[in-house]
């Protein structure tokens, strides 16, 4: 299976974001090149950010470490009103992400409430998930 890397740019926090399977190589690169202050790894979303001044070296680190690397661009998407705009712009294996996410925190087998899951349900049914 291909190791895919996909890296961006968070508006709202004004970093570099970068979401990859874990692989020893590259978190020992990340933190032999990329000074302590630029980065951080954010354990809630799964995620390293780092300073953008810092993309060309990070772009170089995943493209040495992962099969390929994704760049992903939501800045039309941002322009949006709708949360299916931005929907529209992510992959398959995006949606199926955010979909296991919500359902992890959100289904009534975990404490959720029934109708929050069933609006879940309804909004990715769209995507047929």
């Amino acid at each position: 299976m291909a190791k895919i890397a996909k890296v961006w740019i968070n508006k709202d926090r004004g970093v570099l974001t970068v979401r990859t399977p874990y692989t020893q190589e590259f978190v020992a690169d990340i933190k032999a090149e990329i000074p302590k202050d630029c980065r951080r790894w954010d354990p809630n979303g799964k995620v390293w950010e780092f300073d953008p001044s810092w993309t060309n070296k990070i772009l170089e680190l995943l493209r040495e470490s992962y099969d390929d690397v994704v760049e992903l661009d939501f800045s039309d998407a941002f322009l949006s009103d709708t949360a299916e705009d931005l929907f529209n712009m992510l992959t398959k294996e995006d949606i199926k992400d955010i979909y296991r996410l919500l359902s992890k925190r959100y289904h009534p087998d975990v404490g959720g409430k029934p109708e929050v899951m069933t609006k879940i349900n309804t909004f990715f049914q769209r995507y047929r998930l």
